[in-house]
């Protein structure tokens, strides 16, 4: 599941979002999450592969709040900003991943997701998470995972700075590690718009976490204990 964390309505002193869209449905895992959760007014959910969006159109018939696109989510996302959304959280993990999912034009059209949210007016009580950081800049095969078979990928030119670049200064990225500010995977990038001392005590503790992160590794086990605590007192 791919939703903010306490710590982050705390830190940024937003209020809960309304309104929740994903690019990428799949297997309906996270949108079950979501529904569950019973957070949000409306739920837009945009797939590629046919055979994902009629299973999930069909499986979720009953949530008269969850409306489901067909197609590619870069043509897409368009039309449902056109639903006026206000205060939203936008999870972005609409990317070719192998046999069982869906190829557009390109790979992964993040790129014009992102040109499309910047362009969008957004409130500031808008957040956008995207998935799979891991693969920014690299061009190869995968690896074989529970989900997902190996497969030829290019990201090269998906990198942190086009990304910064599209998305201008306004937009402040968090990192989260250790899960600080999303319950999902910790190669998540979150993105948000904020000024002042929130914004400037929000990238300081942002660079605490990432250094504490990387020196996890590498550490002894007796430092690795004291960067744990750390970590939880970071946490609170």
């Amino acid at each position: 599941m791919s939703l903010l964390t306490k710590r982050f309505y705390q830190r940024t002193a937003f209020l809960s979002q309304n309104s929740y869209v994903e690019t990428g449905t799949y297997k309906g895992e996270n949108l079950e999450a979501i529904i569950d959760s019973s957070l949000f007014d409306n739920i837009y959910s945009l797939e590629l592969d046919a055979k994902w969006y009629e299973y999930n159109k069909n499986r979720f018939s009953g949530k008269g709040n969850v409306h489901f696109y067909h197609g590619d989510s870069a043509e897409l996302l368009p039309l449902v900003l056109d639903k006026k959304i206000e205060s939203c959280i936008f999870f972005l993990d609409a990317h070719y991943s192998g046999p069982g999912t869906a190829m557009g034009i390109v790979e992964s059209p993040l790129l014009s997701e992102l040109h499309t949210l910047s362009q969008a007016n957004l409130t500031a009580n808008c957040v956008i998470i995207i998935d799979d950081c891991r693969m920014l800049g690299k061009k190869g095969l995968t690896e074989n995972s529970k989900n997902y078979q190996a497969f030829d990928s290019d990201w090269s030119e998906i990198t942190q700075e086009e990304i910064s670049r599209i998305l201008g200064t306004n937009w402040l990225r968090l990192t989260n590690n250790n899960r600080h500010w999303s319950d999902g995977k910790e190669d998540q990038f979150i993105f948000l718009k904020i000024e002042g001392l929130r914004r400037t005590r929000l990238q300081f503790e942002n660079y605490i976490l990432e250094r504490l992160c990387s020196k996890l590794p590498q550490a002894s086990s007796i430092n690795r204990f004291f960067l744990q605590k750390l970590l939880l007192v970071l946490s609170n």
